[in-house]
């Protein structure tokens, strides 16, 4: 329509000619374009109207309207949007967003350097700088806020966005300035994560950007070295390496509404500090397993890792009958269940490797007979070289767990866990 028109700087419409549609590439380029309004309400920027329902696309995923204007603030009162639709508006600083709005398109605000302020409508007058979706939000597309490089656009705090379903890859990538993040869920879907291959359940699936290696992204923090705080809020399942290399997190709080946590959770995490988390290990209540481990965020299955066994003596101050017995032979002979074996009366104290998965039977004051486990029947925490917390971890706070497991803190003694 009025395509690299350079020197058109105003468009003025009329309202009352319900204006549906804009096409794609319309005000491609027009660099001088910063006021689009109504003729019967004079503004002196641009003005979207509720009555448009389209942008449109000629095939071509970089072909919408108002790409390269010069936009400098921004209301939209539409609820359509569309792909690329203000991507690279190097002057556009503000944002107001429809209060209904259910879709930000892939692309549309990318490296929109400037923007300091995008904002739900309702917030107008009363918030100056920062990032507030509205809660109508149920999409982001991918790349939709790339490279937002402004001061102001310090922390994104969503938790108020609990129609939130789908987060699409790196769309809060490239933000430099970025210190606090408040999200309803990590990845690309509410409650949803797949296995490690899909990077789609990582944290730096959302504020990434992809490396060499398809089955992982570079780090969030490379990207966005200021980050420090991150709170999830309403997340029910995160998946294996869900937070991994993101090394300048120092607070990370995972809600009680989590069900299951994948493996490698913290892996390479190394300046976190304080830590809230619901449960330990890969699921609430689970005792005496690997996945039971604080260990098991840590995990990881490559070659140089380092064996810690659990093993356990009897208390002192109970008499024991007998040499330890093999828990397998023990199982197998007497039809024992491993919830006969009484772990209450282990002792934390390390015995040697001879006794490893052993049990010995007591008697206590009563008389009454316990198999006491000198070995624990899951007795193997694998933790790798490199990838144990540093010592910036202090203190973890589990927040809904039911029963912590045996050696569930082993070889992290300079946490401090309540």
């Amino acid at each position: 329509m009025f395509y690299r028109n350079t020197a058109l700087a105003t468009v003025t419409y009329d309202s009352s000619n319900s204006l549906d549609y804009i096409g794609y590439y319309a005000f491609y380029k027009d660099i001088a374009l910063t006021t689009f309004t109504y003729s019967v309400e004079e503004k002196n920027y641009f003005v979207i109207p509720e009555s448009i329902t389209t942008f449109g696309l000629d095939g071509y995923s970089n072909s919408g309207a108002f790409r390269n204007t010069g936009v400098v603030t921004l209301e939209l009162l539409t609820t359509a949007t569309g792909p690329y639709l203000f991507e690279g508006c190097s002057n556009l600083t503000t944002v107001y967003l429809n209060d209904e709005i259910k879709t930000i398109s892939a692309y549309q605000f990318y490296n929109d350097q400037k923007v300091h302020l995008l904002i739900s409508n309702k917030y107008k007058d009363t918030i100056n700088a920062g990032f507030n979706l509205s809660e109508s939000i149920v999409r982001i597309g991918s790349y939709a806020f790339f490279n937002f490089y402004d001061e102001a656009m310090n922390s994104i705090d969503m938790e108020h966005n609990t129609n939130l379903e789908i987060v699409e890859y790196a769309s809060f990538g490239g933000w430099r300035n970025l210190r606090s993040v408040v999200m309803p869920f990590v990845g690309y879907q509410y409650g949803v994560y797949s296995g490690v291959e899909n990077g789609a359940n990582r944290f730096d699936y959302t504020f990434s950007s992809v490396d060499s290696d398809s089955n992982y992204y570079v780090s969030a923090t490379y990207w966005m070295p200021k980050i420090e705080y991150v709170r999830i809020t309403a997340d029910t399942a995160l998946g294996q390496y869900a937070f991994y290399r993101n090394s300048t997190i120092e607070t990370l709080i995972l809600p009680n509404t989590l069900n299951s946590i994948g493996l490698d959770l913290l892996r390479g995490t190394t300046n976190l500090q304080n830590l809230t988390i619901p449960f330990v290990g890969n699921t609430r209540g689970i005792t005496n397993k690997v996945e039971a481990t604080f260990g098991y965020f840590y995990y990881n299955s490559e070659s140089s890792i380092e064996t810690i066994m659990q093993y356990y003596v009897a208390p002192n101050t109970l008499p024991v009958n007998g040499e330890g017995v093999l828990l397998s032979d023990l199982k197998a002979s007497s039809s024992l269940d491993e919830s006969d074996i009484d772990f209450s009366y282990a002792s934390d104290v390390l015995a040697s490797s001879s006794n490893a998965n052993k049990a010995v039977t007591t008697t206590d004051s009563d008389g009454n007979k316990h198999y006491v486990p000198v070995g624990t029947y899951h007795s193997e925490v694998t933790v790798g070289y490199g990838y144990i917390p540093s010592r910036n971890l202090k203190i973890v706070s589990i927040t809904d767990e039911t029963v912590i497991g045996t050696g569930a803190f082993m070889n992290f003694s300079h946490i401090w866990a309540n």
